[in-house]
């Protein structure tokens, strides 16, 4: 991933972490029944019990309407370990 720039300028530190414990990846491409829409799928396989997240697989799908237009995307709803979302700041109130 640190070879593709796309992907890792939205890279930060607090996900270094989260990807120590990434397993491996994989990708797959498919059509819609009905529309024969173009969609791209990446999984990635994280360590049992990473102390993060469940499920240890998340799941991404980007289906195109056009070549250069996205219809829908739809993911892995992730279930966050208390404190463990990278999204989420901690704040200190006195």
């Amino acid at each position: 991933m640190e070879m593709c720039p796309a992907i890792w300028d939205n890279v930060n530190e607090k996900d270094d972490e989260i990807l120590e414990k990434l397993v491996h990846v994989e990708t797959s491409s498919s059509e819609t029944d009905v529309t024969k829409n173009y969609v791209l799928t990446l999984r990635m396989f994280f360590e049992k019990d990473n102390g993060f997240f469940k499920p240890e697989v998340l799941e991404v799908s980007v289906e195109y309407a056009s070549q250069d237009k996205v219809k829908e995307i739809k993911g892995t709803v992730i279930e966050w370990v208390e404190g463990k979302d990278p999204t989420k700041k901690k704040i200190k109130k006195k």
